[in-house]
């Protein structure tokens, strides 16, 4: 199997730019698995805390739209790790989890060993990981994860290593996201100097939480800006308890969907999604609407991991995917809730 040339123009759209290296990344995967005469596994494992469970959950959609078959074993052809700084020595446990997967890769020469997440944007543990890790494929921050079809394909053709890191100031982060966005930011760092307090929360930051600190205190920092938030957006419920469209049934207090009365097995990703639609049945919902009542932003590079979930939300909701009979989609534009008779 020969090396896929990337000879054609790269679109710099970043949605349009995703969508490319998607469309590449399959190719590659199916020529290998018709190589291999099987499929190609993925596991995706958290380390650190749930933080980054949203990227976790997104990595997984965009492995699984490229062609890879998620498992739960790490004996897989791709294993990635999302890594988080907020415990205390969560760096060693991923150290010790490299050693074992060393012994995996030598079985399987075709693994991929990947590692992202806040921790990996720390130089120091990226300059351990590069030092004394070298079966370790890829390494990359949290702020290209919806660049991992490009650099997952850079990693498959090259052969060689892929380090991808932040060259932007946290600071400089914050007053970037505020030109487009009033989403919660709260600031995690072990910088403890109050000028690096003030200049966060001057950029824009809504709290700003010093290492070490306790889970209780983080969550009661997370609410008390879900309490503002929803001051701010007036978002005083007053749906009804149940839904009812056609055979479909929410029962938004129990947090519980229907189909007949057989449950659906939703993941949370998916249960939102589902929530919103309902609420909204006949409008049509703009892809930047959708991400930005789920996931709290509108970036551009949600749109694939939408239809990703879309997808998966519609096999276990329609009896025929290709004729929907719940969710319509408005191609360009977004998706509606269908009001069934």
């Amino acid at each position: 199997m020969g090396n896929i040339a990337l000879t054609d123009v790269i679109p710099q759209d970043s949605l349009e730019r995703q969508l490319y290296f998607i469309e590449k990344c399959k190719t590659y995967v199916a020529d290998l698995q018709e190589k291999l005469g099987r499929p190609l596994t993925c596991c995706t494992q958290t380390f650190g805390c749930q933080m980054n469970a949203r990227d976790s959950e997104k990595l997984l959609g965009i492995l699984t739209e490229i062609g890879y078959v998620p498992v739960e074993t790490e004996e897989a052809d791709l294993v990635l790790y999302n890594t988080c700084t907020v415990r205390e020595n969560a760096n060693l446990r991923v150290y010790g989890r490299l050693g074992h997967l060393n012994g995996l890769k030598k079985k399987n020469p075709h693994m991929i060993i990947a590692l992202c997440g806040c921790m990996m944007q720390q130089q120091h543990i990226a300059e351990r990981i590069k030092q004394s890790f070298p079966f370790v494929d890829l390494v990359f921050g949290t702020h290209v994860v919806h660049r991992l079809p490009e650099l997952l394909l850079r990693t498959l053709t090259r052969k060689k290593r892929v380090f991808e890191l932040p060259d932007m100031d946290g600071v400089d982060v914050i007053r970037k996201i505020r030109t487009w966005s009033n989403l919660p930011i709260i600031v995690i760092s072990a910088r403890s100097e109050d000028t690096d307090k003030i200049d966060a929360l001057d950029a824009g930051a809504d709290d700003y939480l010093t290492k070490p600190f306790s889970v209780e205190e983080l969550l009661a920092r997370l609410r008390v800006v879900e309490r503002r938030m929803a001051l701010m957006n007036g978002e005083a419920q007053t749906a009804e308890s149940v839904y009812t469209n056609g055979r479909l049934r929410i029962d938004f207090a129990a947090g519980c969907a229907y189909m007949g009365d057989k449950e659906l097995h939703l993941t949370s990703t998916e249960y939102k999604l589902l929530c919103l639609m309902a609420k909204n049945t006949g409008k049509v919902l703009t892809h930047t609407y959708i991400t930005q009542k789920v996931w709290g932003s509108s970036w551009e590079n949600d749109i694939a991991s939408l239809r990703v979930f879309m997808a998966t939300l519609r096999k276990k909701l329609e009896s025929e995917p290709d004729a929907p009979q719940y969710i319509q989609t408005h191609i360009g534009i977004g998706y509606r809730m269908i009001k069934v008779e």
